[in-house]
């Protein structure tokens, strides 16, 4: 929800609790090892333009609950090395994507 504050800066405000946060950044992780998969064998589904956009608004939303995670280091190292490496995927399967369609 986007909260309008003194000193006129739009902000996010993440209106989870603890151990919502929590549930959420194992959910995510979850969601990263089933994209992983799905990349590994060349699935249609996570390459087109829906799969594509999923892909990226997991990424961002792993970030903001990375930010936004009160909880034991573990969960949020686990969290930011797994967000981390859903980027090097998307720039690996652009760089790809790049090499495959000059060769045309």
């Amino acid at each position: 929800m986007l909260k309008y504050n003194r000193s006129k800066k739009m902000e996010l405000k993440v209106f989870l609790r603890g151990r919502d946060m929590k549930v959420l950044a194992w959910g995510l992780m979850f969601f990263y090892l089933l994209i992983t998969v799905f990349w590994i064998a060349n699935s249609p589904h996570l390459f087109s333009l829906g799969g594509v956009i999923l892909w990226l608004t997991s990424i961002v939303l792993g970030f903001i609950t990375y930010k936004q995670l009160k909880e034991p280091k573990l969960i949020k190292k686990l969290l930011l090395y797994s967000s981390s490496f859903m980027v090097f995927l998307v720039i690996v399967t652009g760089l790809i994507y790049l090499a495959v369609t000059s060769m045309l």
